[in-house]
């Protein structure tokens, strides 16, 4: 054997060794969620129903304890019955961080991750643990291939790479706070010829949020905030209302509000979302509004029954390219009003039951064209922990 190996087999017992006095270390923890359900639909216009079973959802994590006071964490999210070779649903990987916990009052994520914004942001995907069949419309994963700004992630920052939070003692309440740094909405993508790696961003802007919030016994409330500039159309030229105009870089500024409360066996909650664009055009918005609120009653721990509305208004804009000349842009409007009731029942701790009664209408409108709709949903699920 000459000196060579020797020094590498040295090396690699040396690198065994350290990691075997590692404290705290631990063995891989692979767990998840996901929910299957039925649904029938029917919308006025279309006049006809649709039936027809989903895997809505399944996230798989890895966790492991890599050394005191640190951990890491991988999920995997598949939606819509994913199925590449079938052509149908998505995949994507939400999560790949390490945390580290300095006390019980201070942590620190660092890599790929979902940041905190108002209270259903971070436990968005856990679908066991909400009442949800279909979430609350910026939050459900399986609407963002039927609406652009779900896709776009306009509503909610979807991901952060830096996140230093904790709570401080108030008496007996606690102050949570939260502060992160993520990339801007300016990423390459597969869709755009830009010859660059995909998923980094293409811009020296960075978002920047944070979530403050009091605790208080079964009280709960919290303002989130994010900050970032969309710069996709920079340079661009169209026209808007007779006149030609060229894109600059719009600033986006999402504020959020959250309040919850459980007294008895009574849970109200609520959340608000107002996304502002600083176009620096007034007759261009992009402005969006969003809100939610439910009412529901637990019986002896078992079954949750709740009452629920949505309500989401977005502007925005359309392209209509000319066959010579500049873009026309049309500003268009989105209104969906949801109203539902639903239950959730527990036959054990990690199997739950739901079901959902939705009802609502959508509407939008761009000059020449208005266009209205009322649908019904009704819907069954289970939801599993594994």
């Amino acid at each position: 054997m000459n000196s060579c190996h020797l020094k590498w087999i040295m090396m690699l017992l040396f690198a065994s060794g350290l990691s075997l006095a590692q404290p705290k270390e631990g063995p891989i923890r692979t767990f998840g969620y996901f929910q299957n359900s039925f649904e029938v639909e029917r919308t006025d216009i279309a006049a006809r129903t649709r039936t027809g079973f989903a895997l809505q959802q399944l996230n798989v994590f890895f966790q492991k304890d890599l050394a005191r006071n640190w951990t890491a964490l991988v999920n995997f999210e598949y939606v819509n019955s994913f199925s590449d070779n079938r052509g149908f649903g998505a995949a994507s990987l939400e999560e790949a961080w390490v945390r580290w916990r300095a006390n019980k009052y201070f942590s620190l994520k660092l890599g790929l991750q979902i940041p905190e914004f108002n209270n259903l942001n971070q436990i968005k995907n856990k679908t066991p643990l909400l009442p949800y069949i279909i979430r609350p419309i910026v939050y459900e994963a399986t609407l963002a291939e039927a609406i652009p700004s779900l896709a776009r992630e306009e509503w909610l920052p979807a991901q952060a790479f830096v996140q230093a939070y904790g709570f401080k003692p108030l008496g007996r309440a606690k102050l949570d706070w939260a502060a992160y740094l993520g990339n801007s909405p300016n990423v390459t993508r597969e869709d755009f010829i830009t010859f660059q790696q995909t998923g980094v961003d293409t811009s020296a802007t960075l978002l920047v949020g944070g979530r403050l919030g009091v605790r208080y016994k079964e009280l709960k409330l919290g303002v989130s905030a994010a900050s970032d500039f969309w710069d996709l159309l920079t340079g661009a030229t169209g026209e808007l209302n007779g006149r030609t105009i060229e894109f600059e870089q719009f600033a986006r500024f999402r504020l959020g509000q959250d309040f919850q409360i459980r007294w008895n066996n009574f849970l109200l909650e609520w959340e608000s979302i107002q996304v502002f664009y600083d176009t620096k055009l007034p007759d261009l918005s992009l402005d969006k509004q969003f809100f939610y609120g439910l009412l529901g009653y637990e019986f002896k721990e078992k079954l949750f029954v709740y009452a629920a509305h949505y309500n989401l208004h977005e502007d925005g804009f359309g392209f209509a390219p000319e066959l010579f000349g500049d873009m026309v842009i049309p500003q268009i409007d989105l209104d969906v009003d949801v109203n539902l009731l639903g239950f959730s029942y527990a036959l054990s701790e990690r199997l739950r039951l739901k079901g959902q009664i939705l009802e609502g209408n959508i509407g939008s409108n761009e000059p020449g064209i208005v266009y209205t709709d009322r649908f019904h949903i009704g819907s069954a699920a289970i939801s599993v922990i594994f």
